[in-house]
């Protein structure tokens, strides 16, 4: 192994453990504020505030700054590109998006189905719990709007400048994983991966996250929001408009990848940022000790989520 390999695995490493370290840290925090509040207000849980508390206080308000503030050990490289992605191309990208999520979505539901009926219980999707027992305006807060500024800024702004330098490819991929892994959930596992993978794709190629930004908050928008309210509407006119609009729009989006890719998504640098480095297996930043730390954490605690709740 290269001293490149050796340097590319021990960041990818360092990255997993502190990925590990706020997860730990979140469902610690969650346990002690849920102690807490449950001892001041008995019937807390049954408050639409609950469930999203949980998830600000444990995740963006503790665990969050500890991630920025161990993240910032690690070196950063520069991502130089700067292609500009137009309105017209963002409502395509959107497209794509929605296509990427429900297909994937079908995927999930599938093999949740597939499980439940081998354990004989129905596998519980957390966000379909948080959205269903909130209010929707703690919905649109901290799902439409915190969660897509804070996991952007972590995954795409911080875990990507510490990794672009081993190669754009390995960016992606290893920071996609750990996006999708930190959902917590195999409801969101497939496709949170997918997403993760174009909004890494459009920072590194633009070397900001706000695009990546925006078309999270709209597809969490009309995700957790827009298309659920609509097709549970009790008017079955909307609630069938809604369902043709949403085919077609997958259908579009279909369409538009197959059509459009390659101006959407340019090709990758085959080598990478910094002259004389030779490119990094995906691989090696994977099962780095840290990252497989990581992410075997990540799966029992999936594990525990399918078949203990």
């Amino acid at each position: 192994m290269d001293e490149n390999q050796l340097t590319a695995k021990k960041v990818s490493s360092k990255i997993g453990i502190t990925l590990f370290l706020m997860l730990i840290v979140t469902y610690v925090v969650q346990f002690i504020v849920s102690y807490l509040i449950m001892m001041i207000i008995p019937n807390a849980v049954k408050q639409p505030w609950y469930v999203w508390s949980m998830t600000v206080i444990s995740l963006y308000l503790v665990a969050f700054p500890i991630y920025l503030k161990t993240m910032k050990g690690i070196s950063d490289f520069e991502i130089s590109s700067e292609k500009k992605y137009s309105v017209a191309e963002m409502i395509m990208l959107v497209f794509i998006c929605l296509a990427a999520t429900y297909l994937f979505n079908i995927v999930s539901v599938g093999l949740n189905m597939l499980i439940g009926h081998l354990k004989g219980s129905a596998v519980v999707n957390p966000l379909e719990v948080a959205v269903t027992s909130s209010n929707v305006i703690y919905t649109i807060i901290v799902a439409c709007v915190m969660a897509p500024i804070v996991e952007e800024i972590m995954f795409r702004k911080v875990m990507i400048n510490k990794l672009v330098g081993y190669g754009e490819k390995l960016a992606i991929i290893v920071s996609s994983f750990a996006f999708a892994l930190f959902h917590g959930n195999l409801y969101q596992l497939l496709y949170a991966f997918v997403l993760g993978v174009i909004f890494a794709y459009i920072t590194i190629k633009s070397g900001t996250i706000k695009y990546a930004v925006i078309l999270h908050i709209i597809i969490n928008t009309l995700g957790s929001v827009i298309i659920p309210y609509s097709i549970m509407s009790s008017n079955g006119v909307v609630a069938g408009i809604t369902g043709v609009v949403l085919f077609m729009s997958i259908l579009a989006g279909i369409i538009l990848f197959m059509s459009k890719r390659k101006k959407l998504f340019p090709s990758l640098k085959e080598v990478p940022e910094i002259e004389g480095q030779e490119k990094t297996k995906v691989s090696t930043a994977l099962l780095s000790e840290g990252m497989v730390v990581f992410w075997v954490v990540s799966i029992i605690l999936i594990l525990v989520t399918i078949f203990v709740s």
